[in-house]
């Protein structure tokens, strides 16, 4: 009576960490701008075994997947190898020996059930093992971690009849409407907030909504004007070119947000380029190029007298698993002087007949072409920060700058981390998904 109970406790707790997984791959595509997973029924008609992995027979037009005793063991669902509420692993992988075969492998009640020599019990029900499938044939369309691929919506200067935006005393009072915020933001790459007042304690209390202002040497909530108060030239009255922020940081702000709280002047208006949409006209027009901007480091970095910041970042940073464009970082004013390390590996790549001469001055060709895309008018969208509405913007997507101006203007600057905003519209995605 009691292993009864226990087995059906054990297919409680692997369902329940089934529908972890599936939220778990949800929030990865929903990262990579990618549609949700589908769920599948994973139904299987046969098993096969060998001395160190067992082969999975799906119903769907022959497919196959292959476990190997190693990783179910180590992967075991139950609570005494994977904590049922911290989902991390229990169990000691170094106990686990390389030879390792079970004693009985069957499909039951849709699920593989697996007793291992010592006596213990794993289950895995299909979906799951369809979700971590990483040796198969023949699960495309329908394998759960298989996303359908949707692209966020890449826009040019037509944005500015209709640009996203949201209330700053709704998002303030209601989860379902920073939902809706955060979800702009992950589909066009920015997002007004209208009518937040015009100081600094009420632009870092929105953002606040958010998550955890990050600190810099610039400040957690800086006031910008043009008083050179950092070495940068945001600090001063001068035209600005569209770029990315940060670059020489390790890790570049992730969210940011600017509110003008003063401005009593002419000029200054502000430049918005989706990077996204950069990429692509790149990759369409210049394939050389944007092999050459998805492949070589450049560096940048700031200098003041308390600081020295350098880093690398590739202009176009691809997805590992679907090839696509997921950063952007391009900043030409804080860029160094390109270097042998900037154009390692250059010469391997793949050349286009057009481009030829020294390796310098196809990587030249590649930024001036980058710089080009981004003044095309087409894909700029102007307009003026004025008090009261707040832009949100992901650095890693969105080029930002500026005109030349005259006067007075005090600009509210602050970054939330990349991770810290994802997390919070990950969470409340899976709350509000439905009910948009």
């Amino acid at each position: 009576m009691k292993k009864r109970r226990d087995m059906l406790r054990l297919r409680r707790y692997s369902a329940c960490c089934w529908r972890a997984t599936f939220r778990a791959a949800t929030a990865r595509c929903r990262w990579r701008g990618l549609e949700a997973p589908r769920r599948f029924s994973g139904d299987a008609t046969s098993i096969s075994k060998d001395t160190n992995s067992v082969v999975i027979n799906w119903k769907h037009q022959r497919a196959w997947s292959r476990f190997h005793y190693v990783w179910l063991r180590d992967c075991c669902l139950c609570p005494q190898c994977l904590h049922p509420n911290t989902q991390q692993r229990l169990l000691d992988t170094l106990k686990i020996p390389l030879d390792l075969s079970p004693a009985t492998v069957e499909l039951r009640e849709g699920k593989l059930c697996v007793l291992w020599p010592d006596g213990h019990v794993s289950e895995y029900p299909m979906e799951w093992l369809i979700e971590k499938s990483y040796e198969h044939e023949g699960l495309q369309g329908i394998r759960t971690s298989q996303c359908v691929e949707h692209e966020p919506v890449l826009w040019g200067r037509e944005i500015g009849s209709s640009p996203p935006c949201v209330d700053h005393a709704a998002v303030m009072g209601d989860d379902k409407e920073l939902y809706s915020w955060l979800s702009k933001m992950d589909r066009y790459g920015f997002c007004f907030v209208d009518g937040v007042p015009p100081t600094s304690e009420a632009t870092g209390q929105v953002m606040e909504r958010i998550g955890c202002l990050r600190d810099t040497f610039y400040g957690r909530i800086t006031l910008v004007s043009s008083d050179l108060k950092h070495s940068d030239t945001a600090y001063t009255s001068l035209s600005i070119d569209s770029h990315t922020d940060g670059n020489y940081f390790r890790d570049a702000p992730g969210l940011e947000a600017f509110h003008a709280l003063h401005f009593e002047g002419t000029g200054g208006q502000s430049t918005l380029v989706d990077g996204f949409k950069i990429a692509e006209e790149i990759r369409t027009r210049d394939p050389a190029h944007y092999k050459i901007l998805s492949s070589v480091r450049l560096p940048y970095h700031h200098t003041d007298s308390e600081n020295r910041m350098v880093n690398t970042f590739v202009p176009f940073t691809l997805d590992p698993e679907t090839g696509k464009v997921m950063e952007v970082h391009f900043n030409n004013a804080d860029r160094m002087p390109i270097s042998a390390r900037s154009i390692e590996g250059l010469e391997a790549l793949e050349e286009d007949g057009k481009l030829g001469g020294h390796p310098m001055t196809r990587l030249y060709r590649a930024i001036q072409g980058f710089i080009h895309t981004a003044k095309d008018e087409s894909l700029r969208y102007e307009f003026q920060l004025r008090p009261g509405k707040l832009l949100s913007f992901n650095n890693h997507r969105v080029l930002h700058g500026r005109a030349a101006y005259t006067g007075q203007r005090t600009l509210c600057a602050l970054y939330i981390n990349q991770e810290d905003w994802r997390s919070r519209l990950t969470v409340l995605r899976e709350k509000y998904e439905d009910k948009l």
